[in-house]
């Protein structure tokens, strides 16, 4: 699947997306080009399952559940400028 937001500086979107357990996940930010953007992967305990904070706007994360559930999908703009960017999931 594949959502979009314009996420000013210094902002973070937060999404909430179920994984299957036993399944590889694999999740993809690309921005447009105008900053840098970092994606971390949260279960629902907390605990970071994929980290991704390259200086780029182009992140890639990929890990296997233990478990079905539902993961939080925090993507952090640290650049000075808005940054328009695609999330995509399989």
């Amino acid at each position: 699947s594949v959502a979009g937001s314009a996420l000013p500086a210094s902002a973070t979107d937060s999404w909430r997306i179920p994984f299957f357990g036993q399944s590889r996940a694999e999740l993809a930010v690309l921005g447009d080009g105008s900053g840098n953007l970092d994606l971390r992967v949260t279960d629902e305990t907390g605990a970071v399952a994929c980290l991704e904070t390259g200086p780029e706007d182009q992140a890639y994360c990929a890990f296997t559940p233990a478990w079905n559930g539902y993961f939080t999908i925090t993507v952090t703009n640290r650049g000075t400028a808005a940054n328009t960017y695609a999330l995509m999931t399989n």
